[in-house]
C-alpha cells in the first residue's frame, strides 16, 4: 500500500503541541513502527486541533521525529467526518489504563467496523497497524466482541478466559452440527411433554432396543450395590424398585456399557456417581466404554451435616459423595472447583443429589447444545439442573411410579417458573 503523506496538510513537527499532563501515555514505544513508516510511509496522519495541539497519533509523531522528518501530515479535528471523529475517539480511549477487557474488545471491534465501512480493502492487519498492535490481538478482540451478548462470556474475568469459553462452545456446536446431520434420519420431533421427559419405565428395558437420536451428556446415579437399605441410613430405600445390591448394580452397569453406543454421542460427557467401597468394580465396567477418558480425580459433593460412620469406635464419619467425570472428545465450558459443599435433601427421594450441587458441576458441561440422559433419575433433580443451564432435551427414567410422579411435578413447576421469568424480563 503506498504512503498517503501527500493527501493531507503538513505542519512542522516541532510546532505540534503535546499536553503531556492530559495524555494517558507517559512513555512512547515506537518498536516496529519506524521500520514500517520507512518502508511504506505514513498510513494515517496525526490528528490536531486548529491550534496545533495533538489529539491523536503521538506514537506516529515520535516515530517520524526519530526518523528525522521535519514536518508531518496532519488532519484537523474540524475536517473530520462523524465516522472519522468516532474512530479518533475510540483509538484514544482504547489507550486508557482503566478500561476493562470487555470495553477494549468492544472498542476494537467498532474501530475495525468503522474503518471497513470506508475502505473495502481494509482488513484486521490494517486495524492492527492503526492501533500499533498485532493482527492476532485484533482478531481475538473482534471474536470476543461478537459474543459479548452472551452473559457467560461477558462475565469472564479475563480475555483469555473468554476466548477459551468461546472456542469450547464453538467446538461443541461444530460437533453437534455434525452429529445432527449424521443422526438426522433417526430424529424425533421435539416435545415438551413431561411424560416424554421423565418416563415411568426401566432403563434396562429401554437401552437394548433404543434406535433414536443420541445424547451428549449422561448423568448416572445407579444404586451403589453396597446394601444401603441394610445400613444406618437405610430408611426409605427398602421400598425402591432397584435394590441396592451388587447384583442390581452390576445388571445396570452391564446394560449401560453394552448399549452405550446406541444412546451416547461420539462427543460428550458422563457424570457417574459411585461408592468408594466398589470403585474398582465400577471402573472395571466403565473402562469398557470405548473412547471415554475418565479423569483421575472425582468430583466431590461435601455434605458434612449428614455424614455417618459404620463403626463409631473405629472409623471416621464419611461426609462426601464422589462422581467420576468421563469425556469423549468434548471440551468443558469453564473451569470449576472439583469440590462443592451442599446439604442433603431427602424430602422427595432417599438418594437425591441436590439440584444446587448438580447445577454447579454441570455448569462445566451443559449449555444450549446439550441433550441429556439420566437412566435412573429419581427425584429428577439432574434434569431440572440441566434444563436450567439450557439443555435442549432431557430424558430420565424412574421405575417407581410415586417418585416418577413427584419428579414430573417438580420439572413441570421448574419449566413454568422459567417461562414466567422469560415473560417478565
Amino acid at each position: 500500500m503506498p504512503a498517503v503523506t501527500n493527501e493531507f496538510d503538513k505542519l512542522p513537527i516541532d510546532s505540534i503541541v503535546i499536553e503531556r499532563t492530559r495524555r494517558q501515555r507517559k512513555a512512547v514505544d515506537t518498536t516496529g513502527l519506524e521500520d514500517s513508516i520507512k518502508a511504506y510511509g505514513l498510513f494515517h496522519p496525526i490528528i490536531v486541533r486548529p491550534d496545533g495541539v495533538l489529539v491523536a497519533g503521538e506514537r506516529r509523531l515520535t516515530a517520524c521525529k526519530n526518523l528525522g522528518w521535519t514536518d508531518i501530515p496532519i488532519q484537523y479535528t474540524t475536517d473530520l467526518t462523524p465516522r472519522e471523529y468516532r474512530i479518533v475517539e475510540l483509538e484514544e480511549n482504547i489507550k486508557r489504563k482503566d478500561l476493562t477487557w470487555q470495553e477494549i474488545a468492544q472498542a476494537t471491534y467498532e474501530i475495525h467496523q468503522l474503518y471497513s465501512e470506508g475502505d473495502p480493502e481494509w482488513n484486521q492487519t490494517s486495524t492492527a497497524k492503526s492501533l500499533s498492535t498485532v493482527r492476532t490481538v485484533v482478531s481475538n478482540h473482534i471474536k470476543i466482541a461478537e459474543h459479548l451478548n452472551d452473559s457467560r462470556v461477558a462475565e469472564c474475568k479475563t480475555l483469555t478466559e473468554a476466548l477459551t469459553l468461546v472456542e469450547r462452545t464453538e467446538s461443541r456446536k461444530r460437533s453437534n452440527d455434525f452429529l445432527f446431520v449424521r443422526n438426522r434420519p433417526l430424529e424425533e420431533p421435539k416435545t415438551d411433554l413431561i411424560e416424554d421427559s421423565i418416563r415411568n419405565s426401566s432403563f434396562l428395558d429401554w437401552a437394548p432396543d433404543y434406535d433414536g437420536p443420541k445424547f451428549n451428556f449422561i448423568h448416572c446415579d445407579f444404586p451403589y450395590g453396597i446394601g444401603v437399605a441394610d445400613g444406618p441410613v437405610g430408611r426409605g430405600f427398602e421400598h425402591t424398585f432397584y435394590k441396592d445390591s451388587p447384583e442390581a448394580a452390576n445388571q445396570l452397569l452391564e446394560c449401560f456399557v453394552t448399549n452405550i453406543n446406541k444412546f451416547f454421542d461420539m462427543s460428550g460427557h458422563i457424570m457417574f456417581w459411585y461408592s468408594d467401597k466398589n470403585h474398582s468394580e465400577v471402573m472395571s465396567y466403565l473402562n469398557r466404554v470405548p473412547g471415554v477418558f475418565w479423569l483421575p480425580h472425582p468430583l466431590i459433593w461435601y455434605h458434612a451435616e449428614s455424614g455417618i460412620t459404620p463403626d463409631y469406635r473405629r472409623r471416621p464419619k464419611h461426609v462426601y459423595d464422589t462422581c467420576m467425570l468421563g469425556m469423549r472428545d468434548r471440551y468443558i465450558l469453564k473451569v470449576q472447583s472439583d469440590v462443592f459443599a451442599c446439604p442433603t435433601d431427602t424430602s422427595m427421594h432417599p438418594s437425591t443429589k441436590p439440584e444446587a450441587m448438580l447445577n454447579y458441576f454441570m455448569s462445566m458441561l451443559v449449555d444450549t447444545h446439550t441433550t441429556m440422559l439420566d437412566p435412573t433419575c429419581g427425584s429428577g433433580s439432574s434434569l431440572r439442573a440441566a434444563e436450567s443451564l439450557g439443555a435442549t432435551r432431557v430424558l430420565g427414567f424412574e421405575i417407581d411410579p410415586n417418585y416418577c410422579e413427584g419428579a414430573r411435578r417438580q420439572l413441570r413447576e421448574a419449566r413454568r417458573m422459567r417461562a414466567v421469568k422469560v415473560t417478565t424480563i
